[in-house]
């Protein structure tokens, strides 16, 4: 990773306990990826559930491994992304989250 803007977001959230992975993508073109272990940020799933609550009023059921992964995942893309867009003007997605065809 040579992005000063990555790197300094990267280390900020592993510094939080999120475990972070970066690489190739095994596919044509062999992309970069940052890949990031939504079971190591399930320290703070109540709060995210309690936030999500109170700002939405979508409740999450206790023990719901699916609801729970969505919003582990949409608050650790959105920490990401809070974090790196001040430091870094991306003028493309930084974060894409699907394939594209």
């Amino acid at each position: 990773m040579k992005d000063p803007a990555l790197i300094e977001t990267v280390h900020n959230m592993n510094a939080r306990g999120i475990q972070t992975l970066y690489g190739r993508w095994l596919i044509d073109g062999a992309p970069r990826v940052l890949l990031f272990d939504t079971k190591s940020a399930y320290g703070y799933l109540d709060e995210w559930k309690g936030d999500l609550w109170a700002t939405t009023g979508i409740p999450a059921p206790p023990g719901d491994d699916e609801t729970n992964e969505a919003i582990v995942f949409g608050y650790i893309a959105a920490w990401f992304l809070g974090e790196v867009g001040p430091r870094r003007w991306c003028n493309r997605s930084c974060f894409p989250a699907h394939a594209r065809p």
